[in-house]
């Protein structure tokens, strides 16, 4: 059985974003701390391609779900199944259409971002030690 490098140690936030102007889209963001501990973030965007809401980090190294991206002008919910997950080399997304999708927003798309790579900077709380993470276009 083949072992798994370790994840590397205190990595910045790195993001995955994908979005449509017409439905808005969805965003998956990683970090490790010091000790090496896999950090991971789904944000829904708006047809702008902004974060929703304020991101809320699990410790955990993989997400698999079907999520609601947005709305279509109908208002019938755009739904993707999303595989997201760390590694020692990087984060991964897999956007697929699940079953029950329209043809019309037919994809299966690929996502991989290194830990050298990253867009998402930090902004640290002032009264605690915690961080807070905030979406920047800017690298």
């Amino acid at each position: 059985m083949r072992i798994a490098p370790p994840l590397p140690l205190d990595r910045d936030p790195i993001t995955l974003p994908w979005w449509r102007p017409d439905v808005g889209g969805i965003c998956v963001g990683a970090y490790t701390d010091k000790s090496g501990i896999p950090n991971l973030t789904i944000m829904r965007l708006n047809s702008m391609g902004q974060a929703t809401g304020s991101p809320f980090w699990f410790e955990r190294v993989r997400f698999q779900s079907i999520v609601t991206i947005g709305f279509r002008p109908d208002q019938t919910p755009v739904k993707v199944y999303l595989d997201a997950g760390i590694t020692y080399r990087g984060l991964s997304m897999d956007l697929r259409l699940p079953w029950e999708g329209t043809p019309s927003y037919g994809f299966h798309r690929r996502f991989f971002q290194r830990w050298d790579e990253g867009v998402l900077k930090p902004a640290w709380m002032q009264e605690t030690e915690t961080a807070n993470y905030m979406l920047s276009q800017s690298a």
